[in-house]
């Protein structure tokens, strides 16, 4: 039967314990990067703590054991340290708190200070790459409004010569109604008329029809350029927000 854990591997890693396995995963590679000991040769502990770092990755990487330290450690784990946070004097702590850990308080210290370090680097990364698509997002705005202002005159354009050529139509067929074309093998003049009108009215139905495209392709374009400012909107309280904790992290 392995051995009870006694260190938050959570704290470790700088996740929460409601983490998914992707962000565990790159939390480790981030943090094996900063604190492995060939880069902290002047770091007597550093061996130690990047061995820790591997067993707190090993144990939250296997959903067994993951399981396990979930329902039976982590609770426990919690507990102590809420009772270690809570005593003022170093002197009121008992052995059942260390559970046998000569120094859990330094080691959780130093694990929390190489967290901030990473999570720093990741939030200015973070930063960087949000005020660049940031500036990409609002170097286009301008381009896209030109787009839109052309395809708009463009549209309304279009729905003014289909309404002329409508009424055009119209009046010319109201005033020469001998314009229609003769349908063969009718000699009925009523019928003939019939048609005639029945011609009309289809054509009026094809301008409707025309013009209705042409309504539902301006609702479209309205609905993209909305979105693109929301985009633009999002990303700015992204950056904000990123921002702002990277300043907390940093006090």
């Amino acid at each position: 039967m392995a051995s009870p854990a006694t260190t938050d591997y959570y704290a470790i890693l700088g996740v929460p314990q409601t983490a998914d396995d992707s962000l565990i995963r790159s939390r480790y590679k981030t943090l094996a990067k900063i604190r492995h000991p060939d880069k902290n040769l002047d770091n007597p502990q550093a061996t130690a703590d990047f061995q820790l770092l591997l067993q707190a990755y090993s144990v939250l990487s296997n959903p067994i054991d993951r399981h396990n330290y979930d329902t039976q450690d982590y609770p426990r784990i919690r507990r102590q340290t809420t009772r270690s946070q809570s005593t003022t004097s170093p002197s009121k702590a008992t052995t059942s708190d260390t559970d046998g850990d000569p120094n859990p308080t330094l080691t959780e210290l130093t694990a929390r200070f190489d967290t901030l370090n990473a999570t720093l680097f990741t939030l200015r990364t973070r930063h960087a790459n949000i005020a660049q698509l940031l500036a990409d997002t609002t170097a286009a705005i301008p381009a896209l409004t030109i787009t839109l202002a052309d395809l708009n005159a463009q549209l309304a354009a279009q729905t003014q010569e289909s309404q002329e050529q409508r009424h055009q139509q119209e009046e010319q067929e109201t005033r020469h109604p001998e314009r229609c074309v003769e349908v063969p093998d009718v000699d009925d003049p009523w019928m003939q008329a019939a048609l005639c009108e029945m011609a009309l009215e289809a054509t009026a139905i094809q301008a409707a029809g025309y013009k209705a495209l042409v309504d539902e392709a301006w609702e479209e374009i309205v609905r993209v350029e909305a979105e693109w400012r929301a985009v633009g909107g999002l990303m700015m309280d992204e950056w904000a927000g990123d921002l702002l904790r990277g300043e907390e992290s940093g006090q």
